[in-house]
């Protein structure tokens, strides 16, 4: 590269894209041959992003002067201005001036600039315009449309240069169809402006909206209105708009419209309104809402702020939300005072309108962000309050990101805590903030926090930098925003039991309080799909089970609760928990069986063996039916069971059993019938016995026969003859209720009967 060419670099900051250009000049070797200096190099090659203006420059046919070929192709997107050059020389004979090809080809996408100036110097178009005019013509063409429209104007009082201006970058011959079409009062240079932004689906309807206009807008105003139209839209919003709008304001202010509303919208607006303003609040409304909308605003807003907040509003709800800034204000210039946060009795920042403004547009109109604004902690500016306040957060006043905001770590600037807070729900944010390491910087901290629920991804992203290498990418920040706390660990924080003397027994409740932690060494937090289960090591168990509840799926920050487990056998029991069969904790546990139980043991064959006795006794059982609740029935019960149940006499008084010796080595029980009544279940009152039933009675049974049953009945179950017999007790109350329930339920039917005798006999 020449020395004077890196001189003229190195004089600026150029990109490397600029550098790469003018290397690709050097390539070329046209540049250096065709005398352009190292200053027209660098100029050619700044403003683009590639070495497009040095291929374009490349490509540029030889007879195209030096100067022109730079100026075609300085900042270039494309090789398109080489090829209309191209095409130039191709089809044109003798050749163009250097400063035609310039202005017909800079900027050109494609050939067809030059076919449209070929199709124009080769016919009525090249006779009356040279080829400077031609070019200026066919400047920016897509097609050969622009010579047509020059063709298609034989009015004579328009000038070729006015028509080159019409027609220039015309797609088509509408606006030569409506200047052909323009009454003759109107003067070619209305004619022209007009016409200038006729469109082909709708030529003439400039022409017809300039003809509906209100006849008192001058001429001029009603072809401004009018110009580009496709309907006779702003003619109607001119006659719709109020008639003291001032012509030039209503021109204004329904140029362009696509239906009359934007006229009834001015007809909404306040009366005091000036011009410009309803100009500026109802230009492009689509109803008159945008009216009604600044003459919602308070007094205290200003017309230029409520032009802001109401233009295209499509309901009051702007002014509606810019109104929650107004009373605060008015109260602190009322009282002279600071206003306060209702009964908090905190100071209340007064919002400035400009910002509450900003704030309703940016929000949606949510007055809730104005009170977030009001309420977020000081040392925030108006940009950090709008970042706060503009994403929402839960509450009529945004308390969600304010909450989040008073909660971020103070390390934070207040920029960084508003990004971090911004449509915060609650504090989640700032505590996951917070538990960031404090050698994390603020961007990463912002990223990794904002709209988190936990304080999950801070601790992944702490471990990341902890791991060898350390430092977190973006993609590791994304995944841990994503990341969920597994369990990796439990531990056995504490084991209580109901035993005395520190003397576990069996049946005794032990309550089991566990530590379950994560992948990051912390306690899991709330989770309902963690399963911990507790379970007894079958090498020494004897057979022994749990009871209770023994698998439990919530853990509440990392603590899981057995409360209600009990041991069915004694013996060195190994405890063990597990989540999800891995992670174990075990505790070893000595469990003791009370006397009672062993007991109980012992003696329930025995049991089981009187409460079930033989058929050849059945027709004394029947017999003693039918005696009185109070009279018992006695059995000799041979050894070897009378041994047992000598042996076991507190038990069977438990069941309702009285136990003597006999002669022989046999041994006498006595029991009443109820007893056997419950062990059998036969003729023991149900719930789904009649009354009657209950009582042991038919249907027709007498009033005396109802009270003489229930005596019986009440008497056989009544509880006071039951207390010795603690195994049986229960259910001798749920017979007695059952029986008492009927009774009741026959007296209350036989008074309803009286009742209705007597006001028969009556």
């Amino acid at each position: 590269m020449p020395a004077a060419l890196q001189v003229e670099l190195c004089r600026g900051e150029h990109s490397a894209a600029v550098v790469d250009c003018v290397h690709a000049f050097q390539e070329s070797g046209g540049a250096a041959a065709g005398g352009a200096t190292s200053k027209a190099q660098v100029e050619t090659c700044k403003g683009g992003n590639s070495i497009i203006p040095a291929e374009c420059y490349r490509a540029m046919p030889a007879w195209v002067p030096q100067a022109a070929k730079l100026s075609l192709c300085k900042a270039a997107a494309s090789a398109a201005p080489a090829q209309c050059a191209a095409a130039l020389a191709r089809r044109v004979s003798p050749g163009v001036a250097a400063d035609a090809v310039a202005r017909l080809c800079r900027g050109a996408q494609t050939e067809a600039p030059a076919a449209c100036f070929v199709h124009g110097v080769s016919g009525v178009v090249g006779r009356t315009l040279g080829k400077a005019d031609t070019a200026d013509l066919c400047r920016g063409a897509d097609s050969e449309e622009p010579v047509k429209c020059f063709a298609a104007i034989t009015d004579r009082t328009i000038t070729a240069e006015s028509k080159v201006a019409l027609c220039c970058g015309a797609g088509g011959a509408a606006r030569a169809q409506c200047v052909r079409a323009a009454t003759h009062r109107l003067a070619p240079p209305q004619k022209l402006a007009l016409c200038a932004a006729a469109r082909g689906d709708a030529p003439t309807a400039p022409l017809a909206c300039f003809t509906a206009a209100p006849a008192t807008l001058p001429d001029d105003l009603r072809i401004r209105l009018c110009s580009g139209a496709a309907s006779n839209a702003p003619a109607d919003c001119a006659k719709a708009a109020p008639a003291a709008l001032p012509p030039q304001h209503r021109a204004e202010l329904c140029r362009g419209a696509a239906s009359a509303a934007p006229g009834l919208c001015a007809r909404a607006m306040p009366i005091q309104a000036a011009p410009s303003v309803t100009v500026d609040v109802c230009r492009d409304a689509a109803s008159a809402a945008p009216a009604q909308c600044f003459a919602a605003c308070d007094g205290a807003v200003p017309a230029a702020l409520a032009v802001a907040l109401c233009r295209g509003a499509a309901s009051t709800a702007p002014a509606e939300c810019a109104a929650a800034a107004v009373p605060r204000s008015r109260e602190a210039a009322s009282n002279a005072q600071c206003p306060l946060k209702g009964a908090s009795g905190q100071p209340r920042r007064i919002v400035p309108m400009a910002l509450a403004v900003e704030l309703c547009r940016a929000s949606g109109n949510d007055a809730a962000a104005v009170g977030c604004a009001a309420t977020a902690p000081h040392g925030f500016s108006d940009a950090d309050l709008l970042r706060l306040c503009s994403g929402g957060g839960g509450g009529a006043d945004g308390a969600g990101a304010v909450r989040c905001a008073a909660a971020a770590p103070r390390r934070l600037p207040a920029a960084a805590r508003a990004e971090l807070c911004r449509g915060a729900a609650g504090v989640q944010p700032a505590a996951c903030a917070d538990a960031m390491h404090y050698s994390r910087g603020v961007k990463e901290v912002v990223a990794t926090c904002r709209g988190a629920l936990t304080t999950t991804p801070a601790y992944c992203v702490n471990a990341l930098h902890h791991a060898p290498g350390g430092g977190a990418t973006a993609r590791q920040i994304e995944d841990c925003r994503g990341a969920a706390p597994v369990h990796t660990s439990i531990g056995v924080r504490e084991l209580k039991h109901a035993g005395e003397g520190g003397v576990l027994y069996t049946g005794a409740r032990v309550e089991a309080v566990l530590e379950v932690k994560d992948q990051w060494g912390r306690f899991m937090e709330w989770d309902s799909g963690t399963y911990v289960r507790a379970s007894l090591a079958p090498r020494g168990s004897n057979g022994a089970f749990i009871g209770g509840a023994g698998r439990v799926n919530a853990t509440v920050d990392g603590v899981v609760r057995f409360s209600h487990l009990t041991f069915s056998a004694p013996g060195n029991l190994t405890l063990r928990f597990d989540v999800g069969g891995a992670h174990l904790a075990s505790a070893l546990l000595r469990v003791v069986e009370t006397k009672e139980a062993a007991f109980a043991r012992a003696c329930g064959a025995v049991v089981r063996a009187l409460r079930c006795p033989s058929d050849a006794a059945a027709a004394r059982r029947a017999a003693a039916a039918e005696l009185n609740a109070a009279d018992e029935i006695f059995a000799l019960v041979p050894p070897p069971l009378s041994w047992n149940a000598i042996v076991c006499g507190g038990a069977l008084r438990n069941q309702g059993f009285r136990v003597a010796p006999g002669w022989r080595r046999a041994a006498w029980v006595w029991y009443t019938p109820a007893v056997e009544a419950l062990a059998t279940g036969r003729g023991v009152p149900t719930p789904l016995m009649t009354a009657l039933e209950r009582l042991g009675l038919g249907e027709g049974a007498s009033g005396g026969d109802v009270r003489r049953a229930y005596y019986r009945e009440s008497l056989r179950w009544h509880p006071d003859r039951w207390a010795r017999h603690p195994a049986l007790a229960e259910r001798a109350q749920a017979v007695f209720e059952l029986v008492s329930e009927a009774y009741a339920e026959l007296r209350a039917g036989a008074k309803l009967a009286a009742t209705g005798q007597e006001s028969a006999a009556v």
